[in-house]
């Protein structure tokens, strides 16, 4: 019996390092780090899809994507650029975005790196899960931060608090018209709440979200798919509805 005992406790010992290994390799990166003081702070560290909106003195520099990869050291961290900022906007790649310390509660103080090099003291939040990152100098800029490679990223830049501006046509161009879409989140889901400004109406409906953008009726047009066009400075979200009608959106 000896012999049996002893390689059925091998091969149990033999299941529980596999699991153990398993688990190490599934489990999600650590998003908090502990400072030398014992502070734990979150870890910024790596790439972020970052969606730029330019407002109020600076709205004509428009709204872009651009990747940011933060640095941290200690509570310290900074930010990069790793593309070009589109042409009428100063900044190019490997230029300095943002900068910053960190405490307990998220941010102790941040600031926004202008493409011409301006520091803007900015505000800062931090969502609960450690994904998602606002930034707002309260002035002329707001960044929104995703992780990179988030499945969320298209829903975080949906949700913007001003909403978006839609462009549509139909008819082969005769008919055009402008509507308003604000996004907002409803526990698990995403709703739209839609204005027709051409032909007054208003509506809500459910929202899907695709890989590579968002389904969802109009008020009287159905099925409208838009898909996010990370080169298009004016227009990031574009598409047709079932019955063929045109939309280009942009950011308010």
């Amino acid at each position: 019996m000896k012999p049996k005992i002893t390689i059925g406790l091998l091969c149990l010992a033999a299941v529980l390092v596999w699991t153990g290994l398993a688990g190490a390799q599934t489990a999600p990166p650590t998003l908090k780090v502990q400072l030398p003081s014992g502070e734990t702070v979150w870890d910024l560290s790596g790439d972020w899809d970052a969606f730029i909106e330019n407002y109020g003195p600076s709205a004509q520099d428009g709204t872009y994507p651009n990747v940011y990869r933060i640095t941290q050291t200690g509570n310290a961290f900074n930010a990069i650029r790793l593309r070009d900022n589109p042409p009428q906007v100063q900044g190019r790649a490997g230029t300095p975005s943002l900068q910053g310390e960190l405490e307990k509660s998220g941010f102790k103080h941040v600031e926004v790196v202008k493409g011409i090099g301006t520091v803007s003291p900015s505000t800062g939040q931090i969502s609960e899960d450690g994904r998602k990152i606002l930034i707002d100098n309260g002035t002329d800029v707001r960044v929104t931060l995703t992780r990179a490679g988030e499945p969320g990223k298209i829903k975080a830049m949906l949700l913007r608090p001003a909403g978006w501006k839609a462009d549509w046509s139909g008819y082969g161009g005769i008919a055009k018209g402008e509507s308003e879409f604000l996004f907002e989140a409803r526990g698990d889901k995403v709703v739209v709440k839609i204005q027709n400004f051409t032909n007054p109406t208003a509506c809500e409906r459910d929202v899907t979200l695709t890989s590579d953008g968002v389904k969802f009726d109009g008020c009287r047009d159905l099925d409208i798919t838009l898909r996010f066009d990370p080169n298009d400075q004016d227009y990031p979200f574009k598409g047709k509805s079932l019955s063929g009608d045109s939309y280009k959106v942009k950011a308010k």
